[in-house]
């Protein structure tokens, strides 16, 4: 359904989102339904954020692919400038956190969200993401347990996880 939405509003040549087309005999209204109102495209924004999708919405507003109307635009804009912040954030803890555990002889990889972005996209701003997923090896877990637990950070559950609220 998410697909559906957003390729409703993209123009062109049979509006497509990573590669997906849509079937020739839907193309050719396409733009006739290009702008959506009001209360679909809240729902749509509310999917894009959900789905850590609106830095490809923006880029393919920028990109004269998606047809809103200025106070959609505003809106878009303004939540992808909020999850841009949330990843700065977010990022800064990382480098604070790496810091940290390298001090310690703790070794880690970051996966997902900042990772895929600065290495999968051609622009971060494409991937936002909310949170910072770090792996640890069982043998140096507990050591890097008890350096985030010493830098504030607490655990949330059974789970071998460990979550901070940096926001």
């Amino acid at each position: 359904r998410l697909l559906g939405a957003v390729d409703e509003l993209l123009l062109g040549s049979g509006g497509h989102l990573y590669g997906l087309t849509r079937p020739r005999y839907e193309q050719a209204d396409t733009a006739a339904r290009a702008v959506l109102g009001e209360e679909r495209f809240a729902a749509l924004l509310s999917r894009l954020e959900s789905q850590r999708l609106l830095g490809l919405a923006v880029d393919a507003l920028d990109g004269g692919k998606l047809r809103l109307t200025n106070r959609q635009s505003a809106r878009l804009l303004e939540a992808h400038r909020d999850a841009m912040c949330t990843c700065l954030r977010l990022e800064a803890t990382l480098l604070d956190v790496g810091a940290r555990l390298s001090a310690d002889g703790v070794s880690y990889r970051v996966i997902k969200g900042p990772s895929a972005a600065h290495l999968d996209y051609r622009n971060p701003s494409l991937r936002p993401f909310g949170d910072i997923d770090l792996m640890v090896g069982s043998a140096e877990l507990d050591k890097a347990k008890q350096v985030l637990e010493a830098m504030g950070f607490r655990r949330d559950g059974p789970q071998e996880t460990i979550h901070a609220s940096v926001l």
